[in-house]
């Protein structure tokens, strides 16, 4: 028998190393099928995907978009979400799974509360804590065999169960998530613009006051249902995910401090996918509506959307009444929708309303009607401010007219207003209502503006866009859950400027529209660290307290002073 040279020998244990390094990522892959899986479109075998998303229908109908995208390019697409969205996905052709909660009562408190206050962090922990225990039980269930996990940021388990199956994880949204020192948190927007540092602050301190409020359960669930090691928020490593934002560029520019794994792809719209969708959309059209719209052509009249899609109101009597007045008053005709709020004609003054009854007036009510087809028949919308509403409304070409309530919607207002395509109502009064009204309806250079940004964002196909960056970023995906979750979240964020404290607080009690505030809670909690560690406040102002009208902000914010200091995420 020949013997084997020392070459050969060096040869035979190269391969066996490499082989065995194979079989062991292999292994450590884990896909359901134990081998690697091609992420490009005609891939060896289809992958099940599962979007993970809560809230309101705007949260969901993106992702019903991006699911019909990649179930054309032969993908397996599941959304897991609320019962009340079942019939919505499924008849779109999606698998559909149940993760509980209760979207409506979500918003509700939303809306009567306000984000920030202690109220809606005592009352929301008190009435949504059997929910957040349904969700450690559905969401595992609702992502089990799944390839490939995309979660909007809002549900808060997928990233802990797709590190636990070593899957490609994605977040995608609706508006910013990722911190950048060129614009606050969204939920976090402030009458006065407050500088780089507290927009960056911004990010952080939400993320860690909706943190501190699951810590534990999701701790305790990590090693017990996961069997993963307990995590912090420290630990959590968003900065680092892959995202897909579903907004335009057009609308907001991709900061300079994102990565290059933060996307933005433009809007996901459903017609982006399906043609076929457009005649189902045509015979769905109320002929009552399309009656009405042509009467108000004839007479030539502008026509105004308005609608609050997930808002309730608890007046909403008063609200139509209002409405009803400024419309008049503003000489337009409006199609209203009735919304979670469920407004239709008021049983007295049905025949002065507008209804089935009277074609001749001003105001028409409706139930659910698609944007996409009724955006283009009208002039102008008035809105809550809904991402998803206000993507419409944008890309129809018209003016956007937007009456925030909460979350978000304040900052699309501001966005609207700041670009010179719609306008910012403040106030839920007859004389205001009306001005908006006739502003969007003639004023040419809105007009115009509208128009130009509609034509920009038509011209986009956000789906496919996101789709391709999936693609692209998979391995990485991957690669980021299979360390798992251990290193900084944000990175190196900028020292805490000292000198702006005093100026920022002056600023804030100065607006009296802030009331409670995420800021305030940020500046507290900053006088807290530096008062403690006597700095920069010096021995006159080291026992410095806030006004009465902020006493429960400052309360809750003590309540929060045994957790770390918030030095670590202030500084390098």
């Amino acid at each position: 028998m020949k013997r084997l040279s020392f070459p050969a020998i060096g040869s035979l244990i190269r391969l066996g190393i490499l082989v065995a390094g194979i079989s062991l990522t292999l292994q450590a892959l884990g896909s359901p099928s134990k081998r690697p899986i091609s992420f490009v479109a005609g891939a060896s075998r289809p992958l099940k995907i599962t979007c993970l998303t809560i809230g309101s229908r705007g949260d969901v109908q993106p992702f019903i978009a991006l699911g019909l995208g990649l179930q054309q390019d032969g993908h397996i697409v599941t959304i897991a979400t609320h019962l009340e969205f079942k019939d919505l996905i499924e008849d779109s052709g999606i698998g559909f799974r149940n993760i509980g909660g209760n979207p409506q009562e979500l918003i509700k408190h939303c809306v009567e509360y306000g984000f920030f206050s202690p109220e809606f962090y005592i009352e929301g922990y008190t009435k949504f804590r059997e929910w957040v225990d349904e969700l450690l039980i559905t969401v595992p269930a609702a992502c089990q065999g799944t390839d490939v996990l995309i979660e909007s940021p809002t549900a808060m388990m997928g990233i802990h169960i797709a590190e636990s199956m070593k899957i490609p994880y994605f977040r995608a949204f609706t508006m910013p998530w990722t911190p950048t020192t060129e614009y606050p948190h969204p939920f976090a927007v402030t009458s006065q613009q407050l500088g780089k540092y507290y927009n960056r602050m911004s990010y952080t301190m939400f993320n860690y006051l909706i943190w501190k409020g699951i810590e534990s359960k999701v701790n305790k669930w990590r090693e017990k249902k996961l069997k993963l090691k307990p995590t912090s928020f420290a630990k959590l490593r968003t900065a680092d995910i892959p995202y897909l934002y579903n907004f335009s560029e057009h609308i907001v520019p991709k900061p300079h401090d994102w990565s290059d794994k933060t996307h933005i792809t433009g809007y996901w719209f459903r017609d982006q996918q399906k043609k076929s969708d457009q005649k189902k959309i045509e015979e769905s059209i109320p002929l009552d509506l399309r009656s009405f719209l042509q009467k108000a052509k004839d007479n030539g009249k502008k026509v105004i959307y308005i609608g609050f899609g997930s808002v309730i109101f608890p007046n909403a009597e008063e609200v139509q009444r209002k409405l009803e007045k400024a419309v008049r008053k503003a000489g337009v005709w409006a199609v209203v929708s009735g919304g979670w709020s469920d407004m239709k004609p008021l049983e007295k003054d049905l025949e002065s309303v507008g209804s089935s009854r009277s074609q001749d007036t001003p105001i028409h009510y409706v139930g659910a009607v698609p944007h996409e087809w009724l955006f283009s028949q009208v002039d102008a919308t008035l809105t809550h401010g809904g991402a998803g509403t206000t993507a419409a409304s944008l890309r129809a070409g018209i003016p956007t007219l937007i009456k925030p309530f909460f979350g978000d919607q304040f900052f699309w207002a501001k966005l609207v207003k700041k670009m010179g395509v719609g306008g910012h109502v403040k106030k839920f009064k007859v004389s205001e209502l009306a001005r908006a009204f006739r502003i969007a309806t003639t004023n040419r250079e809105q007009i115009w503006r509208a128009k130009k940004i509609g034509e920009a964002i038509r011209k986009e196909n956000g789906v496919r866009t996101a789709i391709q960056k999936m693609y692209k970023d998979m391995d990485y995906a991957r690669r980021l859950m299979m360390v798992g979750l251990g290193q900084d979240d944000y990175g190196p964020i900028p020292k805490f400027p000292r000198e702006k404290v005093y100026s920022w607080l002056k600023q804030f009690l100065q607006d009296e529209k802030a009331s409670i505030h995420l800021l305030l809670l940020c500046i507290l909690r900053a006088l807290q660290y530096y008062s403690t560690q006597q700095q920069a406040l010096g021995s006159n102002n080291q026992n410095l307290q806030p006004p009465l009208q902020s006493t429960l902000a400052w309360n809750l914010t003590a309540s929060i002073a045994n957790q770390p200091p918030l030095s670590t995420l202030l500084t390098t």
